[in-house]
């Protein structure tokens, strides 16, 4: 378990994992918020079914096929199809389609609005604690758990509800605020936080950070 001092990732700017995939973001004098997000060829990895309730999504893929989930609907998404719009509240999940296109790779586009640079530290939270987890590279039972507290700790503050129980309905979405709340506060008891300064500036409101 990731218990020591945290590598410092703020100013990277790629994190490739080699089974799975990895992500870009743009240079601090593009002053884009956009993130590019790469599916590595025969890989299964998913987002996870997951909803946002103050941010609007928008998805495009650069190359290769996705296979989305948006509310009740599954479908592929291709750079022919434009941009999709991810509403506030609808889950949703994205990954490789890999029976539309077999062994190729997935490229895409993701952002928000409002523009508030809150994706950007989600990302950059996210990819630090499984770095610095070692989960990729070691995988265990132990392990796992103590990474999936921190990812709750950091879904908790950046307006990332993953799904837990799929039949819908307030009940569904009263289990996730609740075990985020749990995972939040008992997190703080020891030392978790949502934000590290490590992988971003405290005050960082976008890409020029």
């Amino acid at each position: 378990m990731q218990r020591s001092a945290r590598t410092v990732t703020r100013d990277r700017l790629v994190f490739d994992f080699p089974e799975h995939g990895g992500l870009a973001f743009p240079t601090p004098a593009s002053g884009s918020q956009v993130v590019t997000i790469r599916f590595h060829a025969r890989s299964t990895a998913r987002t996870g079914l997951h909803w946002h309730e103050s941010h609007t999504e928008y998805v495009r893929v650069v190359r290769g096929v996705a296979q989305v989930t948006l509310g009740r609907d599954s479908f592929p998404v291709r750079a022919s199809d434009g941009m999709l719009t991810i509403p506030r509240g609808v889950w949703h999940e994205y990954g490789r389609a890999v029976e539309a296109e077999g062994e190729g790779e997935l490229v895409l586009e993701e952002w928000t609005e409002p523009e508030d640079g809150l994706k950007w530290r989600f990302f950059r939270n996210v990819l630090g604690v499984i770095a610095d987890s070692g989960v990729m590279e070691s995988p265990g039972a132990a392990r796992g758990l103590w990474t999936l507290w921190q990812l709750l700790v950091v879904f908790s503050v950046h307006d990332n509800y993953p799904v837990l129980v799929k039949q819908g309905g307030f009940l569904s979405r009263w289990l996730t605020y609740s075990v985020l709340w749990l995972a939040h506060w008992s997190g703080w008891v020891v030392g978790l936080k949502g934000s590290y300064e490590e992988y971003v500036s405290e005050d960082a409101s976008g890409s020029e950070h």
